[in-house]
């Protein structure tokens, strides 16, 4: 009887045992999955810069994946966690392969081919604004000179036209007769400046736009100096200061020094609505409010306030600046070229 009650109790325990490792081996012989395959696409392109994206490699054992990404052969970056990666310092108008690596640490591999070629080098469109400069011939208040591929205007700023700001003594001295029923004569008053502009005669788009200063930053074609859409001393909106402006639409800061902020309505009474009205500091000129006999938008022009096109001056096209009748008026959000030196 205990013979027996002792086979049993081996036999169990054995059993036991055959079951355990039966069990331990399974789990010790299930594979590893390795991540899923996965999609690389291509994003933005420039000549010298290239961006990639793909989906998530799902692992199907829950591990954490990570990528790693190759370009022509060469590992660039590995460990990353994200979906993207731009690559900077490319060579213009080549052909790229590359593969993007999933891995999830413990030796599963998968990996996504993919393939671009970088943007053309596109070389920067410049213009000559030498034919324009007649237009500020004649004018009292201007004068200028050439040197090189650069023009250095000199102006001091006083005004052909009548205005309120005058001293009453001087034969241009003329009551406020606009039509803005809120019109509020500013304490300020005209007077003579000393104000230089040298610009480039060969004016081109600057890789990196600069804003434009409070103050004066273009010079119109009867001399009287551009300022932005802004108000001092910190860039407030002109909505009050519109107020202030004479009749034709100026009107001078605590320096004395006259200016425009918005359609300087003398010179479009004089020229024309589809004149050119004058330069900004960076070489290219300004135009009115009428193009091919439709009124400008701001929804037709850029972010700084111009675009492209034929105009009178320049059959050919030139990138310009338009005046609007709405925010921002003359300029958006900075020049489009490069800014030269204003002195005053």
């Amino acid at each position: 009887m205990k013979k027996n009650q002792l086979f049993k109790t081996r036999c169990t325990l054995l059993i036991a045992i055959a079951i355990l490792y039966s069990c331990s081996s399974d789990d010790y012989g299930v594979a590893n999955s390795t991540p899923a395959s996965f999609l690389v696409s291509i994003g933005t392109l420039t000549e010298n810069s290239a961006t990639i994206f793909w989906t998530a490699a799902v692992d199907a054992d829950g591990d954490t994946v990570r990528y790693a990404v190759n370009l022509d052969g060469t590992e660039v970056t590995s460990e990353i966690s994200g979906l993207t990666y731009s690559f900077v310092g490319l060579t213009a108008a080549t052909d790229f392969t590359g593969t993007v690596v999933a891995s999830d640490g413990k030796g599963g591999n998968t990996s996504a081919a993919f393939s671009f070629t970088s943007a053309a080098a596109t070389s920067a469109v410049s213009y000559d604004i030498t034919s324009i400069l007649s237009k500020f011939d004649g004018i009292e208040a201007v004068s200028y000179s050439v040197s090189g591929n650069t023009v250095t205007f000199t102006t001091t700023d006083l005004p052909n036209h009548t205005s309120p700001y005058w001293d009453t003594s001087n034969s241009l001295y003329e009551a406020y007769n606009g039509t803005n029923s809120n019109w509020n004569q500013n304490p300020n008053s005209i007077e003579e400046q000393n104000i230089t502009f040298t610009m480039t005669l060969n004016p081109a788009e600057a890789t990196t736009k600069s804003a434009t200063p409070l103050g004066p930053i273009g010079i119109s074609r009867n001399g009287i100096v551009f300022f932005n859409q802004y108000a001092g001393p910190n860039n407030q909106p002109l909505t009050n200061e519109i107020n202030s402006f004479d009749q034709w639409l100026g009107h001078p800061n605590g320096r004395a020094l006259y200016h425009y902020h918005i359609a300087p309505t003398f010179l479009i009474d004089s020229f024309g609505e589809e004149a050119f009205l004058g330069l900004l500091s960076d070489g290219f000129p300004v135009y009115g409010p009428l193009e091919n006999g439709a009124i400008i938008t701001n929804a037709d022009l850029d972010d700084f306030h111009g675009h492209t096109s034929a105009t009178e001056d320049f059959p050919e096209g030139i990138y310009h600046y338009h005046i609007t009748n709405e925010d921002p008026y003359l300029n958006g959000n900075g020049f489009f070229g490069t800014a030269g030196t204003i002195t005053n």
